[in-house]
């Protein structure tokens, strides 16, 4: 069982001003609940113990504040970048982990499921992407970037693809299991993405792809996503989680965890 993960959540949450100002967007609140105590409950629920968070070095003090009374059973350490790092943060703040597999996830994704499958990362694999799948290739190109996947076997990573460019099952990586040779294929990786004027989360794996990596997909836990970037989406995370209440799908409603 996978006992550690990491939490990217470095990026400055200029698109949600000013709420990005003076908190990032972990901390945004969805529901009466911070959206990473939302990411610290699922990772709890497939056995995670531990827990690193990349942060930003201006919300270092009020995110270590934050998680300290959420009062979850999972150890959290910060790992402060003193400048940004993007998807580079991946590396430096898996140094923090131990060389075994880990779960990754970026901070400003809401998911809507409360439990996550306890997976281990299969032999010979670099990663296990974990992809929320959809049904309409327009609305997958319009929306976000994509994994495209032959059943299990991860086939692309392409970001904002035409409709016509997208087949095979359609997802959307958010969440992943990373192994120790994903890490060390770090310098070919990061000299890969130099062309990329501003890698992605996806664009991570693309690399590990070209530079012959392998990597299989999972369906990811059933309900919404939603990729926190601007305020109407962190409306619709809330109002998904306000539905659910309604239908009695979890216990813990709004005040649920002490703030």
């Amino acid at each position: 069982m996978i006992k550690q993960a990491l939490i990217l959540a470095g990026g400055e949450g200029t698109r949600l001003a000013p709420l990005g100002e003076y908190l990032p967007k972990c901390l945004a609140t969805v529901y009466n609940r911070p959206l990473i105590d939302y990411q610290l409950r699922l990772l709890q629920s497939a056995g995670v113990t531990e827990v690193a968070v990349a942060i930003g070095v201006q919300y270092d003090a009020v995110l270590r504040e934050s998680v300290r009374l959420l009062e979850r059973t999972v150890e959290v350490q910060l790992v402060v970048e003193p400048e940004p790092l993007g998807v580079a943060a991946l590396f430096e703040a898996s140094a923090r982990l131990r060389p075994e597999p880990f779960w990754v996830l970026l901070g400003d994704i809401h998911f809507e499921a409360e439990r996550l499958p306890q997976l281990d990362l299969p032999d010979g694999r670099d990663a296990l992407l974990l992809t929320r799948e959809f049904s309409d290739p327009e609305r997958l190109a319009a929306l976000t970037a994509n994994v495209v996947v032959d059943q299990e076997r991860v086939l692309a990573v392409r970001d904002k693809p035409t409709p016509a460019a997208i087949k095979g099952d359609l997802g959307w990586a958010g969440l992943a299991i990373i192994g120790p040779t994903f890490l060390e294929r770090r310098s070919a990786i990061l000299k890969w993405l130099e062309k990329k004027p501003a890698p992605r989360f996806g664009d991570l794996f693309e690399a590990a792809l070209w530079l012959g990596g392998s990597m299989t997909a999972r369906p990811a836990p059933a309900g919404g996503w939603f990729n926190i970037n601007t305020p109407e989406q962190l409306l619709e995370a809330a109002r998904c989680e306000a539905r659910k209440h309604v239908r009695g799908e979890t216990g813990a409603g709004p005040g649920a965890t002490r703030r």
